[in-house]
């Protein structure tokens, strides 16, 4: 039986039982590290099936159910099409977080969502994972992880150049300018330890990537 001769729900199935998907980034936690899934890598894995089978995703709209002024939470609604016959096409979805309103919250939650949703249709294991040795990562481990990365962001100046860049300052044209700012980069600051501690687990995780990335620029 070919491919064309599958209904949709046997092609996800056959997805399923081909896909692999690989871990290409890592999170260090100060006692170790754990590897993750990135959106590119979920994407490098089933695009090929996508073809083979004649599947199209298509991400239908989003919608945002939780926002404040430190993070926000998107839910990913996603429809997968059969390119042989588009009357019956498969409806799923997927949540994610983002933080810091500067570095563009909505797009990383979008991302994280769309990622969710793919794993979860594919029977993926997110998550945490497990270190080389089988030991897992405490969630104090985690979060004293994060919380290390926020410090160095604030020793690095991330947030007096975001609570700047709010308000419209050009640091390099305005003499004092980190003291003028002081106040809300410490109120950012401040929500960045709030979600680290009161935040879920895989939100955490998500961070610790992200802040990661800043650091490097």
């Amino acid at each position: 039986m070919g491919a064309n001769d599958l209904s949709l729900l046997e092609r996800i199935e056959k997805v399923r039982e081909e896909s692999s998907f690989e871990k290409d980034s890592k999170i260090d936690t100060g006692k170790g590290s754990y590897d993750i899934r990135t959106e590119n890598s979920v994407l490098k894995t089933l695009r090929p099936l996508f073809k083979k089978y004649r599947m199209l995703p298509v991400r239908e709209s989003i919608d945002v159910v939780y926002s404040d002024a430190k993070t926000v939470k998107i839910v990913a609604h996603m429809v997968m099409y059969d390119l042989n016959d588009e009357s019956e096409p498969i409806r799923f979805s997927g949540i994610g977080s983002g933080f810091d309103k500067v570095d563009k919250d909505s797009g990383k939650a979008s991302t994280y969502a769309v990622k969710d949703a793919y794993l979860k249709l594919f029977i993926a294991v997110s998550g945490l994972d497990s270190d080389a040795d089988g030991s897992d990562y405490t969630d104090g481990e985690v979060r004293g992880s994060a919380k290390a990365l926020l410090d160095k962001l604030w020793e690095k100046g991330h947030f007096h150049f975001k609570a700047a860049k709010l308000k419209g300052i050009d640091p390099e044209k305005t003499e004092g300018w980190m003291d003028q700012v002081d106040s809300d980069a410490r109120v950012y600051y401040q929500k960045g330890v709030t979600r680290i501690s009161e935040g879920g687990i895989t939100d955490v995780a998500n961070d610790i990537h992200t802040m990661q990335e800043l650091l490097k620029k």
